[in-house]
């Protein structure tokens, strides 16, 4: 099934030692590192992720995939590393790491043959090839926990959404069909499972418990507003994944889901229409939920806004507050830290005597 081998270009890598939006036990968080709220100059990527020490990005440079360290600011650190000299297009990767491993997955643009690269801190990086041709999203799913299962890639083919497994060798194993509709790139781990949302011109938007066969055990509806779902997203929470998603009518809303099915926290109603919300959870020391932020873009007749909106730990809202005073065009990614800040992508609008729309904003928890 995996073709195996050395990529010697990443022999270096970075160390990783958590990952972003995945999970659904209580992990106590790594320690805090020091951090200060700043803007600058960032690179135009959809791919970020906290790695213990800072961050990591995907880049693309013509037809050469890299691997970027950046500072806990943000700012670039190190060289950078280069995964493929074919890739596709960021569109068409996905980053996760955790516990010091790094999974990547990407398509090559010859004949969007899916690439596996799994780089860990003292050993050699190994990469595998899936049998099957991506013809849309994909993701890599990892867990949190000490001695989890291995971690996954959930893509897009012509059968439909498939997954399969990525032991702690880099060795891929068989792939298996999952429910139609199944988002790839909006699925988390929980439980001895996932998480995932599912979407459908006549569905609409629902959350889905799978196995780890990718079988499903339970289902909850989240909006019956068909085919017109325009954003969805999970993060993950102590207790069980958190979801946002914008309907067609541009209302905005979030809920909580279970470890094993079932709502925490119905469907709940976003105080105004907020664009791209992604939700940030807050814990303590002890790995306990703290405070609960929805950012995403408040827009008006005049500008549009990065703005926070802030709930208690019982999903109350307390109130909204303006994050950036400069006006953006775009948000690109959200990065969690563990303990509920963030490093995010965003563009500008343009301005005299510069092109440089990318921008990255550290967010403190």
């Amino acid at each position: 099934m995996a073709e195996r081998g050395v990529c010697s270009s990443i022999a270096a890598a970075l160390t990783l030692a958590a990952l972003a939006g995945c999970g659904a036990t209580r992990l106590r968080p790594p320690p805090r590192v020091a951090c200060a709220v700043g803007t600058q100059p960032g690179l135009p990527t959809p791919h970020l992720a906290w790695n213990g020490h800072g961050w990591s990005a995907l880049v693309l440079d013509g037809r050469t995939l890299y691997l970027r360290g950046l500072r806990p600011d943000g700012a670039m650190a190190g060289e950078a590393l280069a995964l493929s000299h074919d890739a596709d297009s960021l569109g068409r990767a996905a980053l996760a790491a955790v516990h010091g491993t790094q999974r990547v997955a990407f398509a090559t643009r010859e004949d969007a043959t899916v690439q596996v690269v799994r780089v860990a801190e003292g050993s050699d990086p190994t990469v595998a090839s899936l049998d099957a041709a991506l013809s849309g999203r994909l993701a890599v799913v990892a867990r949190p926990e000490v001695g989890a299962r291995p971690a996954a890639v959930f893509l897009e083919t012509v059968r439909g959404t498939e997954r399969v497994l990525i032991d702690e060798d880099g060795d891929l194993g068989a792939m298996v069909r999952c429910p139609r509709g199944v988002v790839p790139d909006a699925v988390t781990a929980a439980g001895e499972g996932f998480v995932a949302l599912v979407a459908g011109a006549s569905a609409g938007l629902s959350a889905v418990w799978l196995d780890a066969d990718c079988r499903e055990r339970s289902r909850a509806v989240l909006s019956t507003d068909a085919g017109v779902v325009t954003w969805r997203a999970l993060a993950a929470g102590p207790s069980g994944p958190w979801v946002s998603f914008t309907d067609g009518n541009h209302a905005s809303w979030f809920a909580a889901l279970g470890t094993h099915g079932g709502l925490r926290v119905p469907a709940r109603r976003l105080e105004g229409a907020i664009e791209r919300p992604s939700i940030l959870v807050g814990v303590d020391d002890a790995g306990a939920l703290r405070t609960l932020t929805v950012l995403g873009i408040r827009r008006t007749e005049i500008d549009a806004r990065l703005v926070t909106l802030h709930y208690d730990q019982e999903a109350r809202y307390m109130d909204l507050r303006t994050l950036l005073n400069d006006p953006v065009r775009a948000l690109d990614v959200v990065a969690p830290s563990p303990w509920g800040g963030a490093l995010i992508g965003y563009q500008r609008n343009a301005v005299a005597g510069s092109m440089g729309y990318s921008f990255l904003l550290r967010m403190c928890p």
